[in-house]
C-alpha cells in the first residue's frame, strides 16, 4: 500500500483491526422443502457452503446467531425459489427474521393480473441489521399455492448468506 502522495508505505500501527467481512455464512436446501400454502414458515436450509465462525446452525434451529465479540451491522441475503405443483402461484413472500419477529420482507403478487399465475415464482430479500451479541437471524417463507415447496440447490434456487460489514 502506498501513501496518498504516491510514493512510500503506509504502517498500520498496534491495535489496529482491520475489518475483514467474517463472520460469514452461505446456506442452502440439499432437498425441497414442502410449506403450507398461506402460512409463514422457517427455511431449513441445511447445508453450509461455508461458516466462518460456525455461527449458523443448519441442523436444529436453521439459523445465524451473532457470536460472542461479534457484534455490529450485517448484511443478509435470502433467495426464494418457490414452486407449485400446480399453475397457481399467486403470491410469495421472503422475509427475514430477528430474533423471532419479522424484520424485513420482500414480496411479489399477481392475483390482479389477467392470467397471471406461475408455477415458480423468486423473490429476493435483503437487509443491513444492526446486532448484538446472541441475536439470531433466520428465513421464511410465505407462498400461496398448491402444495407449494421451497426450491432446493440441486435447481440451483433457494439460499440464505450473510456477512459483517462493520461495528
Amino acid at each position: 500500500i502506498t501513501n496518498s502522495a504516491g510514493s512510500g508505505n503506509i504502517t498500520i500501527g498496534s491495535g489496529v483491526t482491520l475489518q475483514s467481512n467474517v463472520p460469514a455464512f452461505a446456506v442452502n436446501l440439499n432437498a425441497e422443502q414442502s410449506i403450507s400454502s398461506s402460512s409463514f414458515t422457517k427455511v431449513n436450509f441445511d447445508t453450509e457452503i461455508f461458516d466462518t465462525a460456525g455461527a449458523y446452525d443448519n441442523s436444529t434451529n436453521y439459523r445465524f446467531t451473532v457470536p460472542s465479540g461479534q457484534a455490529g451491522k450485517y448484511k443478509f441475503y435470502f433467495d426464494l425459489s418457490a414452486k407449485s405443483s400446480s399453475d397457481d402461484l399467486t403470491y410469495i413472500i421472503s422475509a427475514l427474521y430477528k430474533n423471532g419477529s419479522l424484520t424485513k420482507r420482500s414480496e411479489t403478487n399477481t392475483n390482479g393480473a389477467s392470467n397471471a399465475k406461475f408455477r415458480v415464482f423468486q423473490v429476493i430479500a435483503s437487509a443491513i441489521l444492526d446486532l448484538s451479541v446472541g441475536d439470531y437471524v433466520e428465513a421464511y417463507a410465505y407462498i400461496v399455492g398448491t402444495s407449494p415447496v421451497v426450491q432446493a440447490q440441486t435447481a440451483n434456487r433457494s439460499y440464505f448468506e450473510g456477512y459483517r460489514i462493520g461495528s
